[in-house]
């Protein structure tokens, strides 16, 4: 609702500035929202203290081959942010100076050895003692669910950033127009994400994921072939459909995580 109404919101005012009126409503409305369920939400007695958080708690693997997993799976992670930082220091953005840029660098690469080290030491005490048979599980269940879920719901955030430029440069359309139609790769997320994890549950979760990994592959396939000779209506169309696959793998994903212990 928020991606369709905001280029809406954002035509009422004058182009160069109507972005801003936008998302200043927005930040109203989620401050206003933010005091109700403060008002209104009710902490669940007895267990909301059992809920623990901290530097020192991490991921639990259950054999030495999955802590080296997990350590190597944390290099992407701070590796994505030091990419950031690398690209708003020059390249192509110049928004942070050389020196900020080092520092930023630096406390990246301690927060990466630190996380490293406590997670190494967490685990090798657990680990020396006899972990039982039912805790037991393969890392290599999060990473897979951890790409799918990257798949499906982090590249659903980079068409919905791009798209509308791109039908605004490719159809010759308006801004607001091509707002709203952009929004509608992000319009099935109420329908599908819900419903990916019911079909989860109805059929094998193994091949519901492939199923819509595969459904989300084809339709970024056809996607690409879009040009200015495409009526609006077959790109809508195409829109929708590849949307309604990617939604649904994200909450099939959703349905598989209970299932790795």
């Amino acid at each position: 609702a928020a991606v369709f109404s905001l280029p809406i919101i954002a035509s009422f005012f004058p182009e160069e500035i109507g972005w801003r009126y936008a998302v200043v409503l927005s930040g109203i409305l989620c401050a206003i929202w933010g005091v109700i369920y403060f008002i209104f939400a009710q902490e669940v007695l007895g267990k909301s203290i059992n809920f623990k958080t901290g530097f020192e708690h991490n991921i639990e693997v259950t054999s030495k081959k999955d802590i080296c997993l997990q350590v190597l799976f944390l290099i992407p992670i701070y590796g994505a942010m030091a990419t950031l930082v690398w690209k708003l220091s020059g390249h192509p953005l110049q928004l942070l100076s050389s020196n900020t840029f080092k520092i930023l660098i630096t406390g990246i690469l301690f927060l990466y050895i630190f996380n490293m080290t406590q997670t190494v030491r967490s685990n090798l005490q657990k680990i020396d003692g006899q972990v039982s048979s039912e805790k037991k599980y393969e890392f290599k269940q999060i990473i897979i669910l951890s790409m799918i879920y990257a798949l499906a719901f982090g590249s659903q955030l980079a068409v919905i950033s791009m798209f509308p430029q791109f039908l605004e440069s490719t159809f010759k359309l308006s801004v607001a127009t091509a707002g709203m139609l952009g929004s509608s790769f992000a319009f099935m997320n109420l329908i599908s994400r819900p419903a990916g994890g019911w079909v989860s549950d109805l059929i094998e979760k193994k091949r519901t994921l492939i199923f819509f990994t595969s459904g989300s592959m084809i339709g970024y396939i056809i996607m690409s072939q879009i040009n200015s000779s495409w009526p609006l209506w077959s790109l809508l169309l195409i829109a929708f459909g590849c949307s309604m696959f990617l939604q649904a793998g994200t909450g099939a994903c959703f349905a598989a995580v209970p299932l790795i212990r």
